[in-house]
């Protein structure tokens, strides 16, 4: 959502990563890393979508087009529309 409407262009939009899933959230890598296998699909084509998925390899939601971006900005996590919960539900990402 952040990249479909507050992001002004390429320099502003973050692939959805486990680190910049991390930094935003709070929550536990692992947690997450089992978040974006379940949405593995819908990973790879958001950050295909805009030019971030992973070049040797697409068919794995690993990308690295946010290396020297700051993700811990807390005013993008609202923009983000990300719901996290204890358990980190992020069903609302996309």
């Amino acid at each position: 959502m952040y990249n479909d409407t507050v992001a002004t262009g390429d320099g502003d939009r973050l692939a959805v990563t486990n680190q910049a899933l991390r930094d935003l959230s709070g929550c536990n890598g692992l947690l997450v890393r089992d978040w974006i296998e379940q949405h593995k699909d819908e990973i790879i084509s958001h950050n295909a979508k805009f030019g971030m998925e992973n070049k040797k390899d697409p068919s794995n939601p690993a990308s690295y087009a946010n290396k020297g971006k700051d993700t811990s900005i807390e005013s993008e996590t609202s923009c983000l529309n990300i719901s996290f919960s204890n358990v980190c539900n992020c069903s609302n990402l996309f």
